[in-house]
C-alpha cells in the first residue's frame, strides 16, 4: 500500500491532468444543463454531473485490471503467488494505496475548486455522512471486485482494453456516469437499476443530490447485494484462473 502510494507521487503530472480534465469537465456540465434543463433543476443537475466527476477519479476498476492484466501477461503473477499472502490481499493494498493517494491529489483539489468556483449553484441533499460514507466505500469495493475481474479475463483474452472500454460505457449508461438515471426513459431506467453499476455509481450519486425516492436502507441493502453477487463471481473466476495457473507452474 505504502509502496504504491510511493510510486504515484512519482506521476503527479497525471494528477494535474486528471483535476485538467476535471475542471473542464465541469464547465461542459455546467452550459450544457443550463441550456437544456428547466430552470428550477439547474442546480441538481450540476450538482449532480459535479459529483459524478469526483466519484470517477476514485473508482478502481480501470487501474486494478490493468495492473492485474499486466501481472499475468508478463508473468510477474507466479512471483505474487510465491508471496505468503493472496493475490487479492496484494491487489487490495496496491488499490487502497492508489486511493489515497486520488483522495489527497485528485478529489481534494477537485472538491476545493468546485466549491469555491461553483458554490452558488451546488445543492446537496441532507444525508447522514456515516451512510453516505458506508455507501461510497460499498461502492468502491464493488468497482474494485469487477477490475479485478476483468484483470483476470487477461488470461484468456491477453488484452483487457476491449472489455475496460465496455465497462466504461455500461459505466456511463447504466451507472449514471453522465446523465442521472431518473431521467431516463422508463425501460432504460429499469434496466440500470437492475445492473451493478447502478450500485456503483448512481446510488452515492443520488444520496449526495436526493434524486432517488427509494429509501436510505433499500438503496443500502442494493448495494450490498450486488457486492456479495459480484464477489462470487470473482471466487469463482479467480479459483478457475489461479488453479490453471498451479497446472501450467506458474
Amino acid at each position: 500500500m505504502k509502496s504504491e502510494y510511493l510510486v504515484r507521487q512519482s506521476f503527479k503530472a497525471n494528477a494535474w491532468f486528471t483535476i485538467l480534465s476535471g475542471i473542464i469537465g465541469a464547465i461542459v456540465q455546467y452550459y450544457v444543463w443550463h441550456a437544456i434543463a428547466p430552470s428550477q433543476d439547474i442546480n441538481m443537475l450540476v450538482t449532480y454531473g459535479l459529483m459524478a466527476i469526483v466519484l470517477s477519479t476514485v473508482i478502481p476498476t480501470t487501474e486494478t485490471a490493468k495492473k492485474l492484466g499486466k501481472n499475468i501477461n508478463d508473468g510477474q503473477i507466479g512471483s505474487i503467488l510465491a508471496k505468503p499472502v493472496t493475490i487479492s490481499q496484494v491487489m487490495l493494498g496496491r488499490s487502497i494505496g492508489t486511493l489515497i493517494y486520488d483522495l489527497i491529489y485528485k478529489l481534494m483539489p477537485l472538491t476545493i475548486i468546485y466549491a469555491v468556483f461553483f458554490r452558488q449553484v451546488l445543492q446537496f441533499n441532507q444525508v447522514n455522512m456515516l451512510i453516505l460514507l458506508l455507501s461510497i466505500v460499498l461502492s468502491w469495493l464493488i468497482a474494485w471486485l469487477i477490475g479485478m475481474i476483468i484483470g483476470f479475463c487477461a488470461f484468456i483474452t491477453v488484452r483487457v482494453n476491449g472489455l475496460l472500454a465496455l465497462n466504461g460505457g455500461l459505466m456511463v449508461i447504466l451507472g449514471g456516469a453522465a446523465i442521472p438515471i431518473n431521467i431516463y426513459p422508463p425501460l432504460i431506467k429499469v434496466i440500470a437499476e437492475w445492473s451493478p453499476f447502478y450500485a456503483i455509481g448512481y446510488i452515492p450519486l443520488s444520496l449526495v443530490t436526493g434524486m432517488n425516492q427509494t429509501t436510505i436502507s433499500m438503496l443500502i441493502l442494493h448495494q450490498l447485494i450486488w457486492l456479495g453477487i459480484i464477489f462470487l463471481v470473482y471466487a469463482v473466476i479467480s479459483k478457475m484462473v489461479l488453479n490453471r495457473l498451479s497446472i501450467m507452474g506458474g
